[in-house]
């Protein structure tokens, strides 16, 4: 007797199955796509932040005129137009953000929206497919079934015969 022969398993047991790893031991992978994600959002964010500044500052380089309900506002000091542009440019990020934000959700739901409807569709196509061959193979029942009927034991036989 020797050292594999204590560590080996007694006859007729079942090896045991392979570990697996502890539910904190597997990677999940959704953190990183959620997190590649929101770092694309937060780079196309700051792409628009740096378009918008360099916009900004060659408008008001050349002067700014706004129109606000027909009402001209021309020659605004440069601390003004600037605060006006900055503004309208942070609104159109957080628009351009927003919609970014919309589409990442809208678009797996409607694929699986669409998905949804289609298994329905398929699985009420296979119904009446099921339904159809039934239906065309009806006319092979009624034999079967007179077939059954005169084959099976009677009843009166059955409570007759001794157990």
């Amino acid at each position: 007797m020797n050292a594999d022969d204590l560590r080996a398993d007694p006859p007729g047991s079942s090896p045991a199955p392979p570990a697996s790893p502890a539910p904190g031991q597997r990677r999940a992978r959704w953190p990183w796509v959620l997190g590649a994600t929101l770092l694309l959002m937060a780079v196309l964010m700051a792409v628009g932040a740096m378009t918008a500044w360099a916009l900004v500052s060659e408008a008001v380089g050349e002067g700014v005129a706004i129109v606000v309900n027909g009402h001209r506002f021309e020659g605004l000091p440069p601390e003004h137009a600037l605060g006006a542009l900055a503004g309208i440019g942070l609104a159109g990020m957080l628009v351009v953000g927003l919609l970014l934000l919309c589409l990442g959700l809208i678009v797996p739901l409607v694929l699986s929206l669409v998905l949804l409807i289609l298994g329905l569709v398929f699985s009420a196509v296979l119904a009446v497919a099921g339904v159809a061959l039934v239906l065309a193979l009806s006319p092979l029942w009624l034999p079967l079934l007179l077939l059954w009927w005169l084959l099976r034991p009677s009843r009166r036989r059955l409570a007759s015969s001794p157990a």
